[in-house]
């Protein structure tokens, strides 16, 4: 009786291609429409919350959506940092951005600070200025160097020298 139409495909929106489908068992993101900050609004202050977000709008200030994705639009203008799981750039960033999985900037797309995540990728005619750190978030600590002793007595050794251990019963 009620037959869909098949026609009736939507297009996947830009954050869509930002899902984790590809990502390794990562945690999958999402497939509900962002909240928009459309391209007539402007926002001054910070914003955080557990959506995924598309930026068309200016923003100036810190975007903190550590477990979504946070994409700025062709005629997306933020001044702030950015820290979120996946941020797509296709429009203006000048600030630093933190991806825990990647960061994307898109032939469109400017940056203007640091970049931090285990994957980052610049399409070819993207335009970014700053320093990228793609050090795995997971990397285990240095093991610190042994602390020297100082040997201030009869014993002591010019710099750079250590005293022979003798074991007994050992020569």
């Amino acid at each position: 009786m009620w037959k869909k139409d098949e026609s009736d495909k939507s297009s996947a929106p830009p954050f869509a291609e930002a899902s984790s489908q590809d990502s390794g068992g990562a945690a999958s993101f999402s497939t509900a429409p962002p909240a928009v900050i459309g391209s007539s609004l402007t926002v001054n202050g910070n914003i955080a919350g557990t959506e995924d977000l598309l930026v068309e709008g200016k923003v100036e200030g810190d975007i903190s959506l550590p477990d979504n994705v946070v994409t700025v639009g062709g005629s997306g203008v933020v001044k702030a940092h950015i820290k979120a799981a996946v941020i797509i750039v296709e429009g203006r960033v000048e600030g630093d951005l933190v991806g825990e999985e990647q960061i994307e900037v898109r032939r469109s797309g400017h940056v203007l600070g640091n970049i931090q995540a285990p994957r980052v990728g610049l399409e070819d005619g993207a335009q970014f200025k700053g320093n990228i750190d793609m050090s795995p978030k997971n990397r285990p600590a240095a093991a610190p160097a042994p602390a020297a002793k100082k040997d201030s007595g009869d014993n002591a050794k010019p710099a750079g020298q250590t005293t022979d251990a003798k074991l007994p019963g050992k020569v």
